[in-house]
């Protein structure tokens, strides 16, 4: 590939990537969702809505100002759709 189509390439798949942080630690998702509460808020499972399922991962991208959390079998569907099968 001559440097040219190289430089397209590179350039596309910058443009197609999203920059974020995905937090897993249970321990850091009870301290920011019982910050939350203690403010009035309540943060459920961006996918399902449900209050009472506990979240096991808060995705946030910065650049949109958006955060995301999900609870246990909402994580693993969206996991199962990027990667396939999750043992």
């Amino acid at each position: 590939m001559d440097s040219a189509a190289d430089s397209r390439s590179q350039s596309a798949n910058s443009a197609d990537s999203v920059e974020g942080a995905i937090c897993v630690d249970i321990e850091e998702i009870r301290r920011l969702t019982s910050a939350m509460d203690s403010n009035g808020l309540v943060f459920a499972c961006h996918r399902c809505e449900d209050v009472a399922e506990p979240l096991v991962a808060i995705i946030t991208i910065p650049e949109i100002e958006k955060t995301f959390g999900f609870c246990g079998p909402c994580y693993r569907s969206v996991s199962e759709e990027f990667c396939g099968p999750v043992a």
